[in-house]
This record gives structure tokens, sequence and C-alpha cells, in this order.
């Protein structure tokens, strides 16, 4: 039931920041009538995305901004995603839901998604002992490493489930990654 009342809360808050034809976006991703479903079966990020409800709502948050179609039409994608738990626990799902989808604060959406795209599918290596920088879309870098059996990206998101698809990975986070990060110049891979 609470998560009926979330989706019918976010549907309001698209309706009265963005206007009807954004309703479409916060639907059930499953139906076939959905025009941004897709057949989980050809196993794409993209499709995997669609199929994973315990990232649904930075998924929803994705499909408003510009990076939906650099998902789904890159031939490699590497995605770092929040769950939802974790959204909800650091506040961030409000942020996402009513705050970020408005049109005045688009350009804010599009920085935050930034931070968790990379346009390569990059498989962390879990055995290795190494810090690592990977270098994502924003021209930045997300910092990885092995801690005591977690793999953490950036100052403090642990990596709890990796999903591999035909076009890359989905890291599901424990936190929302906010921080620019260095220069990619500077990289370490």
């Amino acid at each position: 039931m609470n998560n009926i009342f979330r989706q019918i809360i976010f549907v309001c808050a698209c309706i009265a920041t963005t206007g009807f034809s954004s309703l479409s976006l916060a639907t059930d991703t499953r139906s076939n009538n959905n025009p941004h479903a897709q057949n989980p079966s050809d196993n794409t990020v993209s499709s995997i995305l669609n199929a994973t409800p315990e990232a649904s709502i930075f998924v929803s948050a994705l499909k408003i901004s510009d990076h939906w179609n650099t998902i789904t039409e890159s031939s490699e994608v590497t995605i770092f995603i929040p769950t939802n738990d974790a959204l909800q626990t650091e506040g961030s799902a409000f942020l996402l839901e009513a705050v970020l989808i408005k049109p005045e604060n688009r350009e804010r959406l599009e920085k935050l998604m930034d931070l968790h795209i990379l346009r390569a599918s990059f498989q962390i290596d879990s055995n290795s002992t190494s810090p690592m920088e990977i270098p994502i879309d924003n021209g930045n870098c997300l910092p990885v490493k092995n801690s005591m059996d977690s793999i953490i990206i950036g100052p403090q998101a642990v990596v709890t489930k990796t999903l591999k698809a035909k076009n890359g990975y989905i890291y599901l986070l424990d936190h929302l990654l906010w921080e620019p990060y260095k220069d990619k110049t500077e990289c370490l891979l």
C-alpha cells in the first residue's frame, strides 16, 4: 500500500510540475502500452532497469532526464543506481521525485545523472585491492575501492548488487552519488 501511495504522489508531482506529457514516465514500466518499456528478455541495461523495482525512483528520474536515451541507445553503458531504500533513508527520494523533475531544476538533474553513468561496459574487479578511478560521463573520475568484502564507490556508496547486461553493468548502491570528483585526465584505472 505504501508503494502505491508513493506512486500516486509521484504522478501528481509529475502532472503539477511538468504537465501530462510526463505522466507516462512515472507509470509502471512493465506495461506493454508504455513507450519506455522494453522486453526484459533482451537483457540490455535499459530492460533490466525497467524490471528492477528496487531502483524505480532513480530510474523514473533518469527517464525524465535526457540520459535515458544514452542508456537505451549506447552499445555499452555502466550505471550506478541508488536503491529506493537508500534514497528514502538518506532523504533523497523526495528530491528526485518532486524537486529535480521541475523544469527550473532540469540542469541540476542532468548533472546529478552525469555522476552515475559511464558510456562503456566496466566490470569492477571485486578481488582487486588497488584503488581505481572510473572516468564517468561528466568529465570526472569516480573513485572505486574494495574494503572488507565490499566495493565502495565515491566516498561512501557501497555496491549492494551487481547486474550484468549484454551491453554493460548496473551497480546498485546504498547511497546517491553527490560529489564531483577529479578531472578525468587524472583517473587511475
